[in-house]
């Protein structure tokens, strides 16, 4: 494969990335290193945090105006997600990161709220019958079994795919550019070995919730398009998988280290 410069990248069931091989210039560059991890405990750490945090925000606007219909539910999203941009905007540079992270959770919240309730179209369930509460978009993060990260809706479990073939593009351009992905600038490294890739992602999820939501919105399902396995979680089966994954694909991951390597000369 380092021959042919052959990237290799394998992914669990979740759409997470297990492994990266093959390819060329995969080595953490020393002078990188330290400049990550002077960032990380200098002043640049909120600097960097408000730009990753600003271009999600930006970016889940442009999410919410390309595949929400006008509603006042949309209306009232954008407001208080335009809101949450102009307070990025407004926090000091000596601001601890937890300002920032709440104004993110704000945005956060406002933005998934607006899709609840939107219909997923079914075929086939009269042969095979679907929960209930697949019949529509409800909450993106679900109360049930403590630490599982199951999805137990559809648009869920495509989301998390999504999110989990983003996570190995960025992941593939931060080594290759010879950063080091477990430091981190937002995300810490608990149950996470690679945050400066979770951190890279931010602003490209909303870019993944738009191509999601557009294929939800114009696609009808069937009931062996997921399977559920013994906790109730919701997985996607090998074609679906398939079809989310060309959704995902070519997600501009290079600009987006391209931009962070800016910040640490």
């Amino acid at each position: 494969m380092f021959e042919q410069n052959i990237v290799l990248v394998q992914l669990n069931w979740r759409g997470e990335v297990n492994a990266v091989g093959g390819g060329a210039g995969y080595s953490a560059k020393r002078n990188l290193v330290d400049a990550q991890l002077a960032a990380k405990h200098g002043r640049r750490r909120i600097e960097i945090a408000r730009w990753l945090i600003y271009e999600k925000i930006t970016a889940g606007l442009d999410t919410l105006r390309d595949v929400l219909d006008k509603s006042p539910e949309r209306d009232t999203a954008t407001m208080l997600v335009k809101k949450s941009l102009k307070e990025t905007v407004a926090v000091f540079a000596a601001a601890p990161l937890a300002t920032l992270l709440g104004i993110e959770g704000r945005a956060a919240s406002a933005y998934f709220r607006s899709w609840y309730g939107l219909p997923l179209r079914w075929s086939g369930l009269k042969r095979t019958p679907i929960p209930e509460s697949w019949r529509e978009i409800g909450p993106r993060v679900m109360g049930w079994r403590d630490n599982s990260r199951n999805a137990r809706h559809p648009l869920n479990a495509m989301l998390n795919y999504g999110y989990g073939m983003l996570a190995g593009q960025v992941r593939i351009q931060a080594v290759a550019a010879g950063l080091d992905p477990s430091i981190g600038i937002m995300h810490g490294n608990k149950n996470n070995r690679i945050p400066l890739v979770y951190d890279l992602m931010e602003p490209l999820r909303p870019v993944v919730d738009c191509q999601i939501l557009k294929f939800v919105r114009g696609h009808t399902f069937t009931p062996g398009d997921f399977t559920i396995n013994e906790w109730g979680g919701c997985r996607l089966n090998p074609q679906m998988a398939k079809v989310v994954a060309a959704q995902v694909s070519g997600l501009k991951a290079d600009r987006v280290v391209t931009d962070f390597l800016k910040f640490l000369r």
